[in-house]
C-alpha cells in the first residue's frame, strides 16, 4: 500500500512525466492494437491532475476516505449499474 501511495504522489508531483510513462506502457502492450486514438498526453495530463484531490486529503494523506466520500463512490457505482445489490 505504501509502494501505491508514493506512485500515487510520484504521478501527481511529475504529471508530464507520469503522462509519458503510462502512454509508453500503453503503446508496449498494444503492439498489435494501437490504442492513440483514444487518448493524447495533454489528456493523461489533464486526468491525472483532476485525480489528486480524489487521491490526497487536504493534508496530503493518501489512503483514507471519509464516509461522505463512500457514500458518493457507492451512489457512483450504483448509478453506473455497476453494483448489483444496493443496501
Amino acid at each position: 500500500m505504501k509502494a501505491t501511495g508514493e506512485g500515487f504522489r510520484y504521478c501527481v508531483e511529475n504529471v508530464e512525466e507520469a503522462a509519458k510513462v503510462f502512454t509508453k506502457a500503453v503503446e508496449d502492450e498494444y503492439v498489435d492494437k494501437p490504442l492513440k486514438e483514444f487518448y493524447s498526453l495533454e489528456h493523461l495530463q489533464k486526468s491525472i491532475i483532476s485525480m489528486k484531490d480524489a487521491l490526497f486529503d487536504a493534508d496530503g494523506v493518501w489512503g483514507k476516505m471519509k464516509g461522505e466520500q463512500w457514500t458518493k463512490f457507492i451512489d457512483w457505482l450504483h448509478d453506473n449499474k455497476l453494483l448489483t445489490t444496493m443496501v
